[in-house]
């Protein structure tokens, strides 16, 4: 298989099944050293956040580079379900994309369509971008890896969504279906609750429909200790946090034990 980084060569479907579940963290910071940092803990993959951050998309692109040469995926959460959003960060060489609020299988196609060439979506197409080297690989080689290998994840958030969540799973080109918990516990009127058992009972339900399409199904944690849990239930993706949170939490246990510690003395 021929890819812009041979040294660390992507196949979408190796990686879904070489392990049981796959580690990953948001990241809306722009230093690159900070998804080194990530990819040598060992993480799986970064969301790169292009939903919640005002990182642009050169700064996106810069950190899909620095993933490129760390051995761990880039994927990349778009503003929302717009052509030219998704398309933005597959050619600057992102592995995947999450894109969110879909709550209809036409959403769902539209959002498969935006990132897969033909014959299976309408992705503009450019030979001369980072994804195929700058036009260093043959264009339609790259098509077909692109087809073959681009992560199509579409988050579905709220109850609209799981109601109609038999027929997003039957949409051809889903790789996996991503779960908000806060924004599904929201619109089930019980916002922030996402250890409530309804919320819960919601998430268990769609873990198993995805699982006899052989859909993968992924969330956010705030924890280990939630992340932990929902692998337990089937989920094969997860995001444990942020890497501001996990940062913030590092420092402000080394302040809090060294001021503890110094006024015990």
């Amino acid at each position: 298989m021929t890819t812009l980084h041979p040294s660390t060569p992507w196949d979408k479907r190796a990686w879904l099944d070489d392990m049981p579940f796959r580690l990953g963290t948001y990241v809306q910071t722009a230093d690159p050293a900070l998804v080194e940092v990530l990819a040598r803990a060992g993480f799986d993959y970064v969301m790169i956040d292009g939903e919640h951050s005002p990182l642009s998309m050169e700064t996106i692109k810069n950190l899909i580079i620095a993933c490129s040469g760390n051995g761990i995926a880039p994927f990349v959460r778009v503003k929302q379900n717009i052509g030219a959003l998704v398309m933005e960060p597959l050619d600057a060489g992102a592995y995947g994309v999450q894109i969110p609020q879909i709550s209809t299988a036409q959403a769902a196609k539209e959002a498969i369509r935006s990132a897969k060439y033909h014959p299976l979506g309408e992705r503009g197409a450019n030979p001369y971008v980072r994804a195929t080297g700058y036009s260093a690989q043959k264009f339609t080689d790259y098509i077909k890896w692109a087809n073959d290998n681009t992560l199509v994840i579409i988050q579905v958030e709220g109850v609209e969504g799981i109601s109609n969540i038999e027929a997003i799973l039957d949409t051809p080109g889903l790789d996996v279906v991503w779960l908000g918990p806060y924004d599904l516990s929201q619109s089930m009127g019980r916002p922030g609750q996402v250890d409530h058992p309804d919320v819960i009972q919601k998430m268990k339900e769609v873990i198993e429909k995805a699982r006899l399409r052989d859909i993968a199904v992924g969330t956010f944690a705030d924890n280990v200790e939630a992340a932990t849990r929902w692998i337990g239930l089937g989920l094969r993706l997860v995001a444990i946090s942020y890497e501001t949170r996990m940062l913030f939490e590092r420092a402000k246990t080394i302040v809090d034990s060294m001021r503890a510690e110094i006024l015990a003395s």
